[in-house]
């Protein structure tokens, strides 16, 4: 299992908006995904510092999932 997802706070929670891979790591992507341009940007630095100490072996998995998959896509 590998991945990446986006949450948005809803009211007192977080909510799942979609699952993905390497896209999440993209500005334009977030963007086309409704994330205003400034918070895509700061969320890909954030990422990619973070994802620094992360293990090869763990990066692999997270970049091995091919496409995205929205919240409203997923079974409840």
């Amino acid at each position: 299992m590998g991945g990446r997802a986006l949450f948005e706070p809803r009211g007192d929670a977080w909510a799942l908006v979609l699952c993905s891979g390497d896209a999440l790591c993209q500005v334009d992507y977030l963007v086309r995904a409704r994330v205003p341009a400034a918070d895509a940007d700061a969320i890909v630095r954030a990422l990619r510092d973070a994802e620094q100490s992360v293990r090869a072996e763990r990066l692999a998995k997270m970049r091995s999932v091919a496409g995205t998959v929205t919240a409203e896509q997923m079974p409840s």
